[in-house]
């Protein structure tokens, strides 16, 4: 059978029906019986009007110093790559945090401003 072709898959203006057939009923109801809404177990008694809690927004005092991060790359051949990787899964602890605690460490032992 050919393949449909565009005119005759689109309908003129106001001359469009839906192409999805009615559902039957599902064959296991029960199966959906948790996905209904149902009123709450517990309602509250006649009368008495249900607790409110406050919403507590963040104070519209100044911002604090919001830390800016610049992303660095590190280039590494594979070797060191997946010795890297399985040091780092070993000790529980991400690449990246290894190689900040390396860095703290460089730059306190070699930086002479200080």
């Amino acid at each position: 059978m050919p393949a449909p072709r565009l005119h005759d898959l689109l309908a003129a203006k106001g001359e469009a029906a839906p192409a999805l057939r009615p559902e039957a009923p599902p064959r296991n109801p029960e199966r959906f019986t948790s996905l209904r809404l149902r009123p709450p177990s517990t309602p509250a008694p006649a009368g008495e009007r249900p607790k409110v809690v406050p919403l507590v927004l963040p104070s519209t005092a100044a911002p604090q110093a919001v830390r800016v991060r610049v992303g660095v790359t590190l280039r590494l051949d594979k070797t060191r790559h997946a010795r890297f990787r399985a040091f780092a899964a070993a000790g529980g602890r991400t690449m990246q945090a290894i190689l900040h605690e390396a860095l703290e460490d460089y730059l306190a032992r070699h930086d002479h401003r200080a």
